[in-house]
């Protein structure tokens, strides 16, 4: 079963170069979408495609990969891309996503203990 947390709503903005994906006008589920950039990342570092979805509308953004760089589209946002290299768009998706958790165990300390919050932020390296 993938159960998954409507939980921590959260302003959050996602842009590479000035092309804005998520902006700063949208409410997303922080959990869900933190675990989400977790396996992008993962993915992204596995030299696979990955995605991002969004809990509370139909949008998705899209990482396909490009040798060592990475084409980022959404699906939603009349087709607008921007693209990135793997290395730094893995790092600012690792750099966000403990900073979520940190941010998530310091406002409630026995989320540490959780296992979807712990799946948060784990690195292939």
């Amino acid at each position: 079963m993938d159960l998954r947390y409507k939980y921590f709503g959260a302003i959050v903005e996602f842009a590479i170069d000035g092309t804005s994906f998520v902006s700063s006008s949208q409410v997303v589920a922080l959990v869900d979408f933190t675990l989400c950039v977790t396996y992008a990342a993962d993915r992204l570092v596995a030299g696979e495609d990955a995605a991002i979805d969004f809990t509370e509308s139909t949008k998705v953004i899209h990482f396909h990969t490009l040798g060592s760089s990475v084409r980022v589209a959404s699906s939603t946002r009349g087709g607008i891309e921007a693209s990135s290299t793997t290395a730094e768009l893995v790092s600012k998706l690792t750099d966000f996503a403990n900073a979520a958790k940190s941010r998530l165990i310091q406002e409630i300390p026995g989320l540490a203990d959780n296992p979807v919050i712990q799946r948060i932020a784990r690195t292939s390296e």
